[in-house]
């Protein structure tokens, strides 16, 4: 009997799930995700903590430049990276939630620059734009032409805007508000880049299992009130760019 009792206590004890606590990695991007009062807040962020409350799971948010928190989050285990575009260079990098929302790419200059907007974003390799490395709007102008510098830190590139010694910087149309608000600043949208689709990407040795109860979470998530409250709290707007 007692021998029935630890085989059956080995069996229980190998099904329980191991309690482990994720690490997301993500950059600063209001706003989605970014530094408030020493914690990590934003639309995307208290999305993620929504969905991770439903599976009690725990995560620790970390901000990183995103080249590095893209390669640590292909590299350890339990971890995730957010808010982040899937295309397919990307898509066997990772396993994937979402899409969260979606939103567009533009090139924005100051308000008062001379540069005029057009439909053509090669009209416009001759102007010296900014951008962070690794970031897919950077890599889709370098495809193009562009000669982007890579500019990580916002502080520093709007300094250089503000100075003269750039003339366009890579915004969205969900963050341009955010962005003008807290550095002051206004912009005018000079031409469109593309849609996004914004997403989670987990480590390739996430459990399938978890990626689909978070999809199918997400889904129902996206549908109710709560959701709407966030989107509304950090952007101003009742209306989240949906699916």
């Amino acid at each position: 009997m007692r021998l029935w009792l630890v085989i059956l206590s080995l069996i229980i004890s190998s099904q329980a799930p191991a309690e482990s606590v994720w690490k997301g990695y993500t950059e600063e991007f209001p706003p989605f995700n970014f530094k408030k009062d020493s914690e990590i807040a934003g639309v995307s962020t208290e999305i993620i903590r929504s969905l991770f409350a439903t599976e009690k799971i725990s995560a620790q948010i970390v901000l990183l430049p995103w080249a590095e928190g893209f390669r640590r989050a292909q590299e350890e285990d339990h971890s995730f990276i957010f808010t982040i575009s899937r295309k397919p260079e990307r898509e066997k990098l990772f396993k994937w939630v979402g899409p969260i929302l979606k939103d567009t790419f533009y090139l924005v200059a100051l308000e008062n620059s001379k540069i005029r907007p057009t439909s053509n974003p090669l009209d416009l390799r001759k102007y010296k734009v900014s951008g962070i490395k690794g970031d897919h709007p950077v890599e889709f102008l370098e495809h193009l032409g562009f000669k982007v510098q890579h500019i990580d830190d916002d502080v520093e590139r709007y300094k250089l805007m503000r100075s003269g010694k750039l003339d366009l910087d890579i915004m969205t149309e969900v963050s341009q508000a955010a962005y003008e608000k807290l550095y002051q600043l206004k912009f005018k949208r000079i031409t469109r880049l593309y849609k996004i689709d914004y997403f989670v990407a987990f480590n390739l040795k996430t459990s399938p299992l978890l990626v689909d109860r978070l999809n199918k979470n997400l889904r129902q998530f996206r549908k109710g009130k709560e959701f709407k409250e966030i989107y509304k709290r950090y952007t101003g707007s009742d209306s989240p760019q949906l699916y």
